[in-house]
């Protein structure tokens, strides 16, 4: 292959590719990279948990001193998981995650903006599609930090932008 060949770095998890002609990237420039795919995957992760009621699969997602705000403030993953077991379970929502920046400053501290649509409608009695009894736009504001286990969040605080119903 020649040095003008474009490798194709894809990143299925998250849907991210990254276009990579030979010798332009740096290592450094690349770790950057996975950096914004881990944090990403996380971000979407946060969805995935929280909507399947699984806290402790949520709460992995934090720093073990995570800081949760949404007008209040809970503190810690067990703090994190409790929040979500205390949920009743009779509302079941969807978050579609979208528009998510990730950015890493000079002294490699990461924070990421994400808009998430919430849907949300009483659990069924029986299968099939269901009418959404509410509809939210928020917006996340995430300090991340890399640890052994991946990306996660250090503090995350989301503030509801737009609120409908049905």
């Amino acid at each position: 292959m020649s040095q003008y060949c474009i490798r194709i770095i894809l990143v299925i998890a998250t849907g991210f590719a990254v276009l990579v002609q030979p010798g332009v990237l740096s290592a450094q420039e690349l770790d950057r990279y996975q950096v914004i795919v881990e944090c990403t995957d996380t971000i979407n992760r946060y969805a995935h948990t929280r909507d399947q009621l699984d806290a402790e699969g949520h709460a992995s997602l934090f720093t073990e001193d995570g800081v949760m705000e949404f007008g209040g403030s809970i503190t810690g993953r067990e703090a994190i998981a409790q929040r979500l077991r205390d949920n009743d379970g009779s509302a079941m929502t969807r978050h579609m995650s979208g528009s998510i920046v990730v950015s890493i400053d000079d002294n490699d501290g990461i924070t990421a903006h994400s808009y998430f649509h919430v849907f949300q409608a009483n659990r069924p009695g029986s299968p099939g599609p269901l009418p959404a009894e509410s509809y939210l736009m928020v917006e996340y504001d995430d300090e991340l930090r890399m640890t052994d286990t991946g990306c996660k969040f250090a503090k995350r605080e989301f503030k509801i932008i737009f609120m409908g119903q049905h």
